[in-house]
């Protein structure tokens, strides 16, 4: 059984496609857990109606706390309430491919992996996946960080076995939740599968919680940079630290043209040039592995 988690907010304009496109899977044998999380705006009564028309839909109706909360309901009523064995979680204003879950379930069993990922993107492929084995790639924890770095960090677009979350929930935060649990799920697997093609289809809006929450609450993400660092170095993974460092140089250039773009915060680009010059004199050899990238 597999256990599809989706946190609902306020996103009835694409609550619906969403939804059918988890009902439409090739792949029949699962439950989709709907966790409205206090929502305003009539998602609430959505998920309602399609459990009232599919029994493999049940829903859990709480105040809003949080994404991070409403994931952690959805485990623990997965848990509680069944027999689990994979989980995988779906952002509410996003899709899928109707061969999502058996392209990744294929994957799993064929591999023996606990860690199954596919590709997204703002598209899903109109190609079939096929349901071979060999359309997956096979990585090593390490080398899955270092070729696809920071989408190997969300928990989306992946099929977990249920043994990465008998004992593992989320931090009750309000941004990058996820990418605090992702290093030790990963690192804590032999192995990682990966299907290249786009199944899982994600949705850029302008008042989603990562483009509207406020510029201080998203610079937490430069910190997080230096924790997995700091857990990359105590453990041993040298090239995934590198990698990491890149990261970090990448998205504090980011965080800099955001704070930018807004009088507000702009005094907050500043502070963040002071880490960026620190950080290139403490790091030159990052620096020129970007020099070199650019030239290519």
């Amino acid at each position: 059984m597999i256990s599809v988690i989706v946190p609902v907010y306020n996103t009835k304009e694409y609550l619906s496609d969403c939804i059918e496109s988890i009902l439409a899977q090739t792949c029949r044998d699962f439950e989709l857990i709907l966790i409205d999380d206090g929502s305003t705006d009539g998602s609430g009564g959505v998920c309602d109606e399609y459990a009232a028309s599919d029994s493999r839909v049940s829903v859990i109706h709480r105040q809003n706390m949080g994404q991070a909360v409403a994931r952690n309901a959805g485990l623990d009523h997965a848990f509680k309430n069944g027999k689990i064995d994979w989980i995988t979680f779906i952002d509410s204003d996003d899709s899928v491919h109707e061969e999502y879950l058996e392209a990744l379930l294929t994957a799993a069993e064929a591999n023996n992996t606990s860690v199954n990922g596919c590709g997204l993107d703002d598209a899903l492929s109109d190609e079939p996946h096929g349901g071979s084995a060999f359309d997956a790639e096979l990585y090593t924890p390490e080398d899955f960080f270092c070729s696809h770095a920071m989408h190997c960090l969300t928990i989306t677009a992946k099929l977990f076995s249920a043994e990465c979350f008998q004992n593992r929930r989320f931090p009750d935060m309000r941004l990058y939740e996820d990418t605090i649990v992702m290093p030790s799920v990963l690192f804590g697997c032999e192995r990682v599968s990966y299907v290249g093609k786009p199944l899982y289809m994600y949705r850029q809006r302008q008042n989603s919680v990562m483009r509207s929450e406020r510029k201080p609450d998203r610079l937490q993400s430069l910190e997080l940079h230096l924790q997995r660092g700091r857990f990359f170095k105590e453990n041993g993974f040298k090239r995934a630290y590198r990698r990491n460092k890149l990261c970090y140089l990448y998205d504090l250039y980011y965080q800099i043209g955001e704070c930018k773009k807004s009088q507000e915060y702009r005094r907050q680009s500043g502070r963040l040039y002071l880490l960026l010059i620190r950080f290139i004199l403490k790091n030159p050899d990052v620096i020129i592995t970007v020099l070199k990238r650019n030239k290519q």
